[in-house]
């Protein structure tokens, strides 16, 4: 997949999205990721290829939201 197409269908994903706060971690995410680029190596294409794998899980709603999360990872520490 091209560097256009990419673009594209990464527009595409976030057009769908509905949830503000989703929106906003996505945004700071991608903040932190560009300034951190900034000094690191550009991403290989099997970090592109999960980052797409990831996004396309957005898009199905296959999501554990981060309060569920929290709450597996306490579980999972007090065994």
């Amino acid at each position: 997949m091209s560097s256009i197409e990419l673009k594209s269908n990464f527009h595409q994903l976030i057009d769908t999205i509905q949830d503000e706060r989703m929106l906003r971690d996505l945004y700071d995410c991608l903040v932190d990721f560009t300034i951190d680029n900034n000094t690191k190596q550009p991403l290989l294409s099997e970090q592109l290829a999960r980052i797409q794998s990831s996004l396309e899980q957005i898009e199905k709603g296959q999501l554990i939201d981060n309060e569920t999360i929290k709450q597996k990872v306490k579980q999972w520490l007090s065994k």
